[in-house]
């Protein structure tokens, strides 16, 4: 048996399972995807998974049950193999400092000016709340940017834009309205950015509660049928609920049952109690689309302090 392939299988499944226990996916005890399941996953000998899940049983992660399949650990214990997250980037970013000729000691006050985003102004563009307000919520809490959405449909009239379009900084929007916005589109000085959703968004959180039934919740049946045709590839997407906040009931959702809220859905239901085993929201834009705001932001603030 390869050892290298048993340990990247082991890193590849310890990565899945603390992340889902960081978002709320899994909670101890919670069976998770056989042997086999996993081998037909990423392809691998089942013989190879196995010896992985015993790693991980040996680091207190995952239980093996004879008989009744392999379980998170009740106590989940943190691989302190795992250099923390802050401190890879940092490492990263100080390394590359040092190679431009920056001094360790003055990066950080370099960086902190380069970042600041808090007077650029984004809008969301898109044809329903779903998508907007996600993407807004990220835009200010990931970056930082005085962020706002529209709500336009793709293919009504237009007589006057919303002052928020004409005044912002930056645009982004779907692939539906990508040509509607070409107007706004000022290159470097604004542009309008077609947001790239992580292929990955929900794919390992939601294999590994495929055992068990979990709940989406959006605000806009549209949505609601997007999000069928994402998971449509996904492996275990028909134990996958999809309802509409404020025309489906969700009183009958239990609270062990796995649950993702739309920031839309959320405010559709308002100070109702949340039904379920709430799932922390995902980032939701892919790598090329996150490259490109901090690209904007630092080249901004750049051009400042010229």
């Amino acid at each position: 048996m390869p050892p290298a392939r048993r340990a990247v299988i082991a890193d590849a499944l310890r990565n899945r399972l603390q992340r889902a226990v960081e978002t709320g996916a899994l909670q101890p005890g919670h069976r998770l995807p056989s042997t086999r399941e996993v081998a037909a996953d990423v392809g691998a000998d089942p013989r190879v998974v196995a010896a992985a899940y015993r790693q991980l049983e040996r680091e207190g992660l995952v239980e093996l049950r004879p008989r009744s399949g392999v379980f998170l650990s009740m106590r989940p214990a943190q691989h302190r193999g795992d250099r923390p997250p802050a401190g890879h980037w940092a490492a990263e970013a100080l390394t590359a400092a040092v190679l431009q000729n920056i001094p360790i000691g003055t990066a950080a006050s370099q960086l902190r000016a380069l970042s600041r985003a808090s007077d650029i102004r984004a809008v969301v563009v898109a044809s329903m709340a779903d998508q907007v307000d996600g993407l807004v919520r990220e835009l200010q809490q990931d970056f930082g940017l005085d962020a706002r959405g529209v709500i336009i449909d793709a293919v009504s009239r237009i007589d006057r834009w919303p002052r928020s379009l004409t005044q912002a900084d930056l645009v982004f929007t779907t692939a539906a309205h990508r040509q509607r916005l070409k107007r706004f589109d000022r290159g470097g000085e604004r542009p309008v950015v077609v947001a790239g959703v992580r292929q990955d968004l929900l794919t390992p959180e939601w294999r590994l509660m495929a055992s068990g039934i979990c709940h989406v919740i959006v605000a806009d049946p549209r949505f609601a049928k997007l999000v069928r045709e994402f998971l449509r590839e996904v492996p275990g997407a028909a134990s996958v609920a999809i309802r509409v906040a404020g025309r489906d009931y969700i009183g009958d959702i239990l609270p062990t049952e796995p649950t993702y809220i739309t920031e839309a859905a959320r405010q559709v239901i308002g100070r109702t109690r949340l039904p379920g085993r709430i799932i922390a929201p995902a980032r939701l834009l892919d790598e090329d689309t996150t490259r490109a705001v901090v690209e904007f932001i630092v080249t901004r603030n750049s051009e400042r302090t010229r």
